[in-house]
């Protein structure tokens, strides 16, 4: 097949910003959607330092893992770089362990997905969780390309949406609803660290479709360290205006807190945008999801821990 890696018959067709989308779009869902009113309540304003911190403790492993993916830029991820470090034992722990995790999280992203969608239409969650599902698994079906295209059209509509609401909010801060800063002491915001950095998580799923990015030796290290800290500065970002909006005493009375915070300072159009930002959080996450699980069961069937029909690839 033209355009082929040499080892897997998977063809390198994903540049830098449909890469770094897949990572950016898992860590803007539930991290900024849900967490930050918990993080809001443990921590007060300085919620914010939490999600710096985070991403300063995710930093060095975001570097390993570029390192790792960009010597050896084929499918599987963690599966993949493990089983040829450690042996493929430590694979057959480590590879159904992650796709167990992807498809629990595809779950809870379609749901979170549905709900999201019922603001908008009147159909029940199950319905549109399934419907969602299957539109997201016909998209990988068609190919990378296809389903990397959307992402990364989600993905920077949803940037340019949090990014508005961070710089509106700005003028909108509240002074007093920043006094204390530190409400809980430092030892709360070290505890929250340990809630937040699963926000942070994934970056590792760009690993996972390595053997069809381009130029693996440089989009891999940019995408990956890049989308970690674009993720960060938004975190900061959302986290420090929100809570100079809505007090942190009340965010988690919201269901959708950011939303909220948008009805304090914008218009109905700003609440439908930040709306429409959740459902595309979600969609985005389940996408990235579904693309990563279906690399690492290629790679389990390339190395025989799965039957080999899971390494089989269409002719088109």
């Amino acid at each position: 097949m033209a355009g082929a890696t040499e080892n897997s018959g998977l063809v390198r067709e994903l540049g830098l910003t449909e890469a770094a989308a897949i990572g950016l779009g898992t860590m803007l869902g539930a991290g900024i959607f849900v967490l930050s009113a918990i993080a809001a309540e443990g921590a007060g304003p300085a919620a914010t330092f939490s999600y710096i911190l985070a991403g300063l403790v995710v930093l060095p492993t975001a570097l390993t893992i570029s390192e790792l993916a960009t010597g050896m830029p084929e499918a599987g991820g963690s599966y993949h770089l493990i089983s040829r470090a450690l042996g493929p034992l430590a694979g057959a722990v480590v590879g159904p362990g992650n796709w167990l995790g992807l498809t629990f999280a595809t779950g809870f992203y379609l749901i979170g997905f549905a709900e999201y969608t019922a603001y908008f239409l009147p159909v029940p969650v199950a319905i549109t969780a399934v419907a969602g599902g299957l539109l997201f698994a016909f998209l990988n079906y068609r190919g990378s390309k296809i389903s990397g295209r959307v992402q990364n059209i989600i993905v920077i509509i949803l940037v340019l949406i949090l990014g508005y609401f961070a710089v509106r909010a700005f003028f909108s801060v509240d002074s007093s609803l920043h006094e204390p800063f530190i409400p809980f002491g430092w030892g709360a915001v070290l505890a929250n660290v340990g809630l937040v950095i699963v926000s942070f998580t994934g970056f590792e799923k760009i690993s996972t479709i390595a053997a069809e990015v381009k130029n693996p030796g440089r989009t891999l290290p940019l995408a990956i360290v890049g989308s970690v800290i674009t993720a960060t500065v938004l975190y900061a970002a959302i986290l420090y205006t929100a809570t100079g909006v809505i007090s942190y005493l009340e965010m988690g009375n919201f269901q959708a807190p950011l939303v909220e915070a948008a009805e304090r300072f914008m218009s109905s159009i700003g609440v439908f945008a930040m709306s429409i930002a959740a459902l595309l959080a979600t969609a985005s996450s389940a996408n990235a999801a579904i693309m990563a699980s279906s690399r690492i069961n290629y790679a389990m069937g390339r190395d025989e821990i799965l039957p080999g029909w899971f390494s089989d690839i269409h002719p088109e």
